[in-house]
């Protein structure tokens, strides 16, 4: 399947800052977002399969432990997403990553929709604080994503968004072979690209 040259660009970052933990894997953490039923939004069911897929990829990978992967899917609140976010980050040191990849619907405001309110950048920032961690990877795949501009002080954040600050994502289009399952567009070629490197 060919790729346009700069699908390559988030692929190779992701890979990059994933791998060069001094410490290993078991330094890494992360915390696997797949929101799919809304208080007042229509269902994204696939999005479970987005967040189980994009976190089987990366341990398989070795980038992290099953351990250090939590999953977060179906009902999630804000207090859930932000509480995991934050327990996830606890026991982390300066050279340790905090992967954090969501999918959800996403408002025209750039926020990240919980099932029961919406999640702000400062939301996020708030519960990545008190983290130990150097670095944060978040990967938004959800509408508007960039302009969900994550910014926390003393520590290194690399964001990867499924959209540009106002267009849409596209949805679940593409049907997994022997797995009866959907993926997003952007979670279909980033797992693509993070399992062929």
């Amino acid at each position: 399947m060919s790729r346009p040259a700069y699908f390559w660009i988030p692929v190779i970052a992701l890979a990059f800052c994933l791998f060069i933990s001094p410490e290993g894997p078991a330094a890494n953490k992360g915390v696997f977002i797949g929101t799919a039923k809304y208080k007042e939004w229509a269902p994204l069911p696939d999005t479970r399969f987005d967040a189980i897929d994009m976190r089987n990829t990366l341990v398989q990978a070795g980038a992290l432990t099953a351990e250090n992967a939590s999953l977060q899917i179906s009902r999630n609140t804000k207090q859930d997403i932000l509480r995991a976010v934050a327990s996830a980050g606890a026991a982390m040191g300066p050279d340790d990553t905090l992967f954090i990849y969501n999918a959800s619907h996403g408002d025209d405001d750039g926020l990240i929709v919980a099932s029961d309110a919406d999640i702000s950048p400062a939301d996020l920032a708030a519960a990545l604080r008190q983290s130990g961690c150097g670095r944060v990877i978040l990967i938004n795949d959800s509408c508007y994503s960039a302009a969900f501009e994550l910014e926390v002080p003393g520590k290194k954040v690399t964001q990867l968004n499924a959209t540009a600050k106002y267009r849409e994502a596209q949805g679940s289009t593409a049907l997994l072979p022997d797995t009866g399952h959907y993926n997003g567009a952007f979670t279909k070629h980033l797992l693509a690209g993070l399992q062929s490197g």
